[in-house]
Formats: structure tokens, C-alpha cells, sequence
């Protein structure tokens, strides 16, 4: 990498991908005892007191994970926990500004995720899901069929996959992540390639609709406010799902800036409507004139 700094590193992300894709495939780090841990992480999670434990240097898998990341594939100079959460704070300062020029071209839509100002993502997600152990998925994953195919889409770092693996190893579902190249889906692809239930797959930055059927569920967390087509690619999951099939999505109020698309803006509540019409309400809100948290619901059966 030509520009190794300690707090300024170069987000070449096709060498990263390239190292990725060519370098040594891992596991998720699953527990001896899958339940004992979810109800301990659960306990720890619930009172609030996850920070105690991950500063006091009780929980610090997450972080030899991405120091395997930060030396053996970005290159990156010693890090310890503390220059993480320096350098955290330093590249979130830098993200503010990162955007769009013009959404609707791909070559512009790939260049403002991956600035090196983008690295941001990576620190940001990795400490958002340290922080809960990855039971972010917990409140939602009972709602999906056993032994199904399931798309994790937009994934970015694969958080609903990565929790499902570790808790639930033997519940016999199969796994597909997909999103445009960025560095938190390279991250991703680095941590479930030696999963021999996990594959894997680029999104365009336009070219991004779901083109397989079979799915029991599609997973979609943080994604139709970043993408300019929402509805299409919505319609899309509703042609992959099978009968009955789990959709589990939420959908940001935002204003399109930044890296949430103004397009997504403007499709926003037809988008929306057409999910309230093809879809059946299992779990959560849907009110288009407030941001959407998680919802799951389950697509109607033809008649």
C-alpha cells in the first residue's frame, strides 16, 4: 500500500478485494456452548453493561478480529484498543463530508463509498456490533424458516449472518451476502469465507437486483435509503421470495444526504405501499411519514 499512515491509511479497495478473495479463508469464532453464551451476552446486553466488560478487556475476540484485518490485509501499522478508539474518532471526524456528486452515475456512486474517508464504516460497525455481541439479529431471527436460504443484502460487515452462526450454528440455514465492493463487505467476505454455508456475491451500484428465487427469507437492515432504485429492488425481493417468505427490513426518513440517495427520498412512500400491498405484517410499524425500524413481513401467497 503506498500510503501506510497510522491515521491517514489508503482505501485502495480493488487490492483489498484482491487480497481478500486470494488470501486465507476464515471461520466465524463459535461458542462451545451456543445457547449458555447467547444467554450470558443477552444478560450482559440487557443490563447495559457490554462497554464494562469489552473496557475492562473481558471481551476482546472482536478486536483480534479486525487487528487480523487491519495488519494482514489493509496493511496497517500496530494498533492496541485504545489507538482503535482514537482512530475511530479521528476518520469519523473526516466522514462527515463524504457524498455524493451525482448518484445516478456508477462510477460516481463507487467513488464516494469507497474515499478513504470511508474506513470510517469499518471502525464505526465493528465497534457498533462489539458493543451487542451481534444480538442485534435476535429480536427478529425466530421469524425466520428453519433450513431456508437466507440473503443477507446491503450486508455491509454481515451482522445478521455473523449472529446467526455463532448462536445458531445448527439450525441448518444457508447464507448469501451481497453488496457493491466497499471496504465493510470485503470485511465481511474476510471473516465467513471459510463458512462452507456462506456465499457470497457483488452488487452494482445499479445492477443491483435479486435475480434468484428460492429465498425463505432476505434480510435488509440500513440499505433502501442508500440505493436509488428502493422500489425496484424491493419488488425484486418479492419475486426471490418463496410463498410465505420473511422480509426483514427497515427504512430510514432521511433527506438524501451524504450517502443516502435522494432517489430513495422520492420512492420512499411508493415503495413503502407496495410492501403494505404484497406483504403481510408480522412485526413493527410501517408509517410513512417516520423512519421505519425493523419490521418483518411475509409475502402473500398468490391466489
Amino acid at each position: 500500500m503506498s500510503h501506510n499512515k497510522f491515521d491517514k491509511l489508503s482505501l485502495d479497495v480493488e487490492r483489498i478485494k484482491q487480497s481478500v478473495l486470494s488470501g486465507n479463508k476464515r471461520s466465524v469464532s463459535r461458542f462451545i456452548v451456543p445457547k449458555l453464551a447467547l444467554v450470558v451476552h443477552a444478560v450482559i446486553f440487557k443490563t447495559k453493561r457490554s462497554k464494562e466488560f469489552i473496557y475492562s478487556f473481558c471481551f476482546t475476540k472482536w478486536f483480534v478480529d479486525f487487528q487480523a484485518f487491519w495488519y494482514g490485509i489493509l496493511d496497517g501499522r500496530p494498533i492496541d484498543m485504545f489507538d482503535f478508539h482514537f482512530l475511530r474518532q479521528q476518520y469519523r471526524t473526516r466522514f462527515q463530508d463524504v457524498g455524493h456528486t451525482n448518484e445516478m452515475d456508477s462510477e460516481d456512486f463507487l467513488e464516494a463509498w469507497n474515499t478513504d474517508e470511508n474506513i470510517y464504516l469499518l471502525f464505526g460497525s465493528v465497534w457498533k456490533y462489539a458493543k451487542t455481541a451481534y444480538l442485534n439479529f435476535l429480536p427478529t431471527f425466530f421469524h425466520l424458516p428453519k433450513k431456508g436460504k437466507v440473503l443477507e443484502y446491503g450486508c455491509g460487515i454481515a451482522p445478521y449472518t455473523t449472529g446467526a452462526l455463532k448462536y445458531f450454528p445448527r439450525r441448518g440455514n444457508t447464507y448469501e451476502i451481497a453488496d457493491i465492493p466497499q471496504i465493510n463487505f470485503l470485511y465481511a467476505i474476510y471473516q465467513l469465507g471459510g463458512e462452507k454455508d456462506v456465499s457470497y456475491r457483488f452488487l452494482g451500484p445499479h445492477n443491483n437486483l435479486v435475480e434468484e428465487k428460492g429465498y425463505s427469507a432476505i434480510i435488509c437492515q440500513t440499505v433502501l435509503e442508500h440505493i436509488s432504485n428502493p422500489l425496484e429492488v424491493v419488488k425484486s425481493f418479492h419475486r426471490g421470495l418463496q410463498d410465505g417468505g420473511v422480509l426483514v427490513f427497515d427504512y430510514i426518513k432521511g433527506d438524501g444526504d451524504g450517502l443516502d440517495s435522494m432517489m430513495s427520498v422520492h420512492q420512499r412512500e411508493e415503495t413503502l405501499r407496495f410492501i403494505q400491498e404484497h406483504f403481510q405484517l408480522v412485526r413493527g410499524q410501517i408509517d410513512p411519514d417516520r423512519s421505519v425500524s425493523m419490521c418483518v413481513v411475509k409475502k402473500k401467497a398468490l391466489t
